[in-house]
């Protein structure tokens, strides 16, 4: 799909590249680098760290300028956040590396850290080691090849930071993974993220399958979603993926102590989930 992104500047989910500038917004990296450089801005905020319903022009449903989209998926925005606001070395390759039928065609390739060098490899061959200033991101652009795309990141000539994308397979199987800790005692809501595998078991990060949810009673699948422009209702237990992933909410009861989740889509066959809820907090004895 191109509504999120627009060849050759996307390749992810809005966000994912910082190359947003007008009059009024210059871009997170040079924002930060103003901001930090002055000592006397006491603090600041980001519009915004997670998406919502509304600012949003036709077919899309929300901002989409958070670090964290509408359901709660990262994006590239987290990752530069992470490089500014954190110490522990980290670098994180934007776009992924699935662009079958482009072999040759230039894609641009952003690295966000925090490290002072960066190196990128393509099938194990340098592209080439780049200084990275405070605040700033390593850049490339690279004829296209399937493989294994990678970054070393370098403190004071020292290794300390590694990432790395692979062209995938085609999805043959879906994944569930739970994503939050859940209480017992029916208030919390259990957080699930749907992906596909190919037969290497690494998650396919443009997959668009369509897929069926449905959890054991008495808990219930309250939602699912995907997509900024998805204009199925939210509530709806089944969902096309949208960047190889798709996020979905149970409810259990309130006498439930553990939640089991179905997944079923016609190519990538079925998948099952168990969550043990952790024991719920103590009632306030002042209430």
């Amino acid at each position: 799909t191109s509504r999120d992104w627009n060849f050759p500047s996307g390749g992810g989910r809005t966000r994912d590249y910082d190359d947003d500038t007008s009059r009024w917004f210059q871009g997170r990296e040079k924002t930060h680098r103003t901001l930090h450089e002055r000592p006397y801005v006491i603090g600041y905020y980001q519009w915004d760290a997670v998406e919502h319903r509304g600012e949003a022009v036709w077919p899309y449903i929300c901002s989409r300028a958070g670090a964290l989209d509408l359901f709660l998926q990262k994006k590239g925005a987290f990752y530069q956040n992470q490089s500014h606001w954190t110490d522990a070395p980290m670098a994180h390759i934007v776009p992924h590396w699935n662009f079958r039928g482009l072999e040759g065609r230039e894609i641009p390739v952003t690295v966000y850290t925090n490290c002072d060098e960066l190196e990128l490899f393509l099938n194990g061959r340098s592209l080439g080691r780049q200084s990275v200033p405070r605040y700033a991101r390593g850049q490339w652009t690279v004829p296209y090849a399937p493989g294994t795309l990678s970054v070393q990141g370098y403190r004071d000539g020292k290794k300390v930071a590694f990432d790395s994308r692979t062209t995938t397979g085609a999805p043959v199987k879906l994944r569930l993974t739970p994503d939050n800790e859940v209480r017992a005692g029916g208030r919390d809501l259990a957080l699930f993220t749907c992906e596909c595998l190919d037969e290497a078991g690494l998650p396919v990060p443009d997959a668009a399958e369509t897929v069926q949810f449905y959890a054991a009673a008495p808990a219930r699948v309250i939602a699912t979603g995907s997509d900024s422009t998805d204009h199925a209702n939210v509530a709806n237990p089944e969902r096309r993926m949208y960047m190889g992933k798709i996020r979905v909410a149970v409810q259990p009861a309130a006498a439930q102590q553990e939640i089991e989740l179905f997944a079923f889509s016609s190519r990538c066959g079925a998948a099952a989930c168990k969550l043990a809820l952790a024991e719920p907090d103590e009632p306030d004895a002042t209430k």
